[in-house]
């Protein structure tokens, strides 16, 4: 059977294409630390540096760094900063507490950033998570992950780093819902309700894709290029066999990218092993 994987070699198209995809897409936040990445388009190029030295780095498959070295881009082209500190650790003592993201200098003035791309699934049963917005990887919650940024990250900025004037997150992503689930569910605090959304299903219901999807066809997304997907396509049931084969060999999530008859992206769908979001 043929590799019907997304797996591409990056070009600047891709570039582009996962660029707009994550500046364009609605913040998973609604705090007012939450930072708007509008984009007006100038007469300066991108400079996609960042993202080719993260490609060629050894942690090329973290899907969060690659939004990450994106949204660096992002800060040079729109804030112009005048000058920019990356990837900070936080020592106390011999021990690394903490990493920031982002400081930088507009105007005179420090701002502390840190960003994130997530991806949780509704489950609406209690699990062993505690939570009902759960990630691909169970130990990942949306709560644990909003308190973590105003818990530990900001303050731990504005203590080791008295100059910063502004505290600031950016967190993209979706949310995906079950078939058959209303997704106005109750929302967890601080969840955007205007979040982009997909759905997700388990490994024993792949009879979804053909019954219910509407799609002709679609691809195995492979990480990093889980933002705006890839331009392939291929037929339902190769498609299903794919998801099938992995889960033979592997127990975590897949993530898989739908498409109509144009070949374009129909909808985005996780499907999970049957024990998913139990902890292994």
């Amino acid at each position: 059977m043929a590799d019907i994987s997304g797996s591409v070699f990056p070009d600047a198209a891709q570039y582009l294409r996962d660029f707009e995809w994550l500046v364009s897409c609605p913040s998973l936040l609604n705090f007012p630390e939450a930072l708007s990445t509008e984009f007006l388009d100038g007469d300066r190029t991108l400079d996609f540096g960042p993202v080719e030295s993260f490609l060629d780095s050894k942690a090329a498959f973290r899907v969060g760094y690659y939004a990450e070295a994106l949204l660096d881009v992002w800060l040079d082209y729109t804030r112009q900063p005048e000058e920019v500190q990356r990837s900070i650790q936080v020592q106390d003592g011999n021990q690394t507490v903490g990493e920031l993201d982002f400081l930088y200098r507009v105007a005179g003035q420090w701002r502390h950033l840190e960003v994130a791309l997530k991806f949780y699934l509704h489950c609406p049963k209690t699990n062993e998570t505690g939570s009902h917005f759960v990630g691909p990887n169970s130990a990942d919650t949306f709560e644990r992950k909003r308190d973590r940024f105003f818990n530990h990250q900001l303050p731990l900025g504005k203590e080791r780093f008295p100059k910063v004037d502004v505290s600031e997150v950016i967190m993209k992503g979706m949310i995906f819902y079950p078939p058959g689930v209303d997704d106005s569910v109750s929302l967890p605090e601080g969840l955007n309700p205007d979040h982009r959304r997909g759905r997700w299903i388990r490994e024993t219901e792949l009879g979804w894709l053909k019954e219910n999807s509407g799609a002709s066809g679609g691809v195995l997304l492979d990480k990093p290029f889980w933002l705006s997907g890839v331009p392939f396509s291929e037929s339902l049931p190769q498609l299903s066999c794919a998801i099938r084969q992995h889960f033979e060999k592997r127990r975590h999530p897949i993530f898989v990218s739908l498409k109509d008859g144009e070949g374009r992206e129909k909808e985005r769908v996780f499907v999970v092993p049957d024990e998913w979001p139990a902890k292994s």
